[in-house]
């Protein structure tokens, strides 16, 4: 009798997810552009700058260098 089926393989596969994870496919899944902005710069991939140019751009307001 084969008690290790291709079943069993796939029970032990489910892991938590961190919630950085979580809240950045829950912002994903609503597709919201401000969220994911907020979640790429709590992550470190943007900086503080890039953040606000980008929502400024998200709102249609005109980005000005400095």
């Amino acid at each position: 009798m084969g008690c290790c089926g291709m079943g069993s393989m796939r029970m032990g596969s489910h892991h938590r997810h961190d919630a950085a994870e979580t809240e950045t496919e829950r912002a994903i899944e609503r597709e919201d552009p401000t969220d994911i902005l907020k979640l790429r710069l709590a992550r470190g991939e943007i900086t503080v700058q890039e953040y606000r140019d980008l929502l400024a751009t998200l709102r249609g307001e005109s980005v000005v260098d400095a």
